[in-house]
């Protein structure tokens, strides 16, 4: 079959009604939204032909799940002939959508501290812009969590189309989860199970760039002197900066954490957070848990990324230097403390998360499947 003809015949196959197809990050693995909305569609047992894009074949999967090597021929079908197709990232699926299929844009955060889409278009590839419009164009749905990030949507993403403000699947894990969740992290990384966890997560910078160094052995010693307990750091770099030089973190008793397959279910177990410019901040924040904000590269990174006015009024306490940092930490951990976050989120971001997200998510694939021939 030539080249040129394949794609005529993905054009004019016949939509799947009952097929779905999700993209994590471009074939990442299982995981973000997208593994929460198949999780539920899995708990209801209902009807569908569920596949997953994946760059490892691999990759583990539930059973259920058809995997499919991303950017392949049979990728390029499948897409084709998808009722419904679920993304977390803006463009980069090879498909052209046709009449009869529905496109879910889940995102992947929604509380950007940093400038994106059209905020940032001076500083995009034009490739990207291009590419990002076109997705906007044919996105039908996009979730939001908050009336902050409904509002960015609405201004930035080049779409006019339906938002539902029902929470982010992969958010219902905070306010649902077992303590099983808890027990698998501990189990994975064979934690004692009297610790607590310190989860220390900051944002990407490239791999040229210096991460802030962070002294782990100094922190674990203040957290324990502060709380009278022990504490397990586990520490989770951005996927741009993996494969950097994480030796000083793991000689001063860090657990490199970055490769553990789920984000929120590191979130749902861990008890404090360190990040700089992370969304991970607001996960932490809708559970109630202390945040400390590490950021002394903070003039260099604005004028080079761009921060929100926003990030300068976060309630969370935070250190230029190391000597500050202890401070910052006993601080943290104090009601009072945790109050001001509470009621600031509550005021300014309006979340509206509330563990069943999920399941409205499923409820609107399932109305269209049902409704559209």
């Amino acid at each position: 079959m030539s080249v040129g003809l394949y794609p005529i015949i993905c054009r004019m196959a016949p939509v799947s009604r009952n097929k779905i197809v999700f993209s994590n990050f471009l074939g990442r693995g299982f995981g973000d939204n997208p593994k929460y909305i198949a999780e539920e569609i899995i708990r209801r047992n209902l009807p569908y032909d569920l596949v997953w894009l994946v760059e490892n074949l691999d990759e583990k999967v539930p059973e259920g799940i058809r995997k499919v090597k991303i950017y392949t021929r049979k990728c390029r079908w499948e897409l084709a002939t998808a009722r419904i197709i679920v993304s977390n990232v803006k463009s980069g699926l090879p498909f052209q959508k046709k009449k009869g299929q529905f496109y879910l844009q889940t995102w992947h955060g929604d509380f950007p501290l940093k400038y994106i889409e059209k905020e940032a278009v001076s500083s995009l590839p034009a490739t990207y812009v291009r590419d990002s419009q076109i997705d906007s164009s044919i996105t039908d749905l996009v979730l939001s969590g908050n009336r902050f990030f409904s509002g960015i949507v609405r201004n930035s993403f080049w779409y006019s189309g339906e938002i539902l403000e029902k929470g982010l699947p992969r958010n219902d894990i905070f306010f649902r989860a077992p303590e099983s969740v808890s027990r698998k992290v501990y189990s994975a990384f064979q934690l004692p199970p009297d610790n607590r966890i310190l989860l220390y997560a900051p944002t990407f910078r490239g791999l040229d760039k210096p991460l802030p160094e962070l002294d782990i052995k100094a922190v674990r010693e203040a957290l324990e002197r502060i709380s009278g307990g022990g504490w397990s750091i586990l520490f989770r770099l951005h996927s741009v900066d993996r494969g950097r030089d994480v030796g000083a973190l793991l000689r001063d008793g860090g657990i490199d954490a970055s490769e553990y397959p789920d984000m929120q279910e590191l979130e749902r177990a861990s008890h404090l957070l360190i990040t700089d410019y992370s969304s991970l901040m607001y996960d932490f924040a809708l559970q109630g848990k202390p945040v400390v904000l590490y950021t002394p590269d903070v003039e260099e990174y604005a004028s080079g990324r761009g921060l929100r006015p926003l990030f300068y009024d976060l309630p969370f306490l935070r250190s230029l230097d190391r000597k500050g940092l202890e401070v910052a930490l006993e601080e943290a951990l104090t009601a009072e403390s945790l109050g001001k976050c509470a009621s600031f989120f509550e005021n300014e971001i309006c979340p509206v998360e509330s563990g069943h997200s999920s399941e409205a998510v499923v409820d609107r694939i399932q109305h269209f499947v049902e409704n559209h021939e």
